[in-house]
């Protein structure tokens, strides 16, 4: 779970080496091959994509709170 900023910019620079490792992975191995890592990776892009959106959530309830 992201808790702070920093968490959140690792996991935004940790995303990006993510989605250019599956990018690597389509170019060089045609479909069917390598399928189980291809897979691997996109569920470690997910589960990143769900934390950012959660932190994201709760940074944007506590700034709506603050303003009121």
């Amino acid at each position: 779970m992201i808790s702070n900023p920093a968490e959140y910019e690792k996991a935004h620079s940790d995303l990006r080496i993510l989605e250019q490792r599956i990018a690597d992975l389509e170019r060089e191995h045609p479909i069917g091959e390598k399928g189980f890592t291809k897979a691997g990776v996109r569920k470690m892009i997910a589960k990143i994509n769900e934390q950012l959106a959660a932190f994201e959530g709760r940074e944007e309830a506590r700034l709506a709170a603050l303003r009121t």
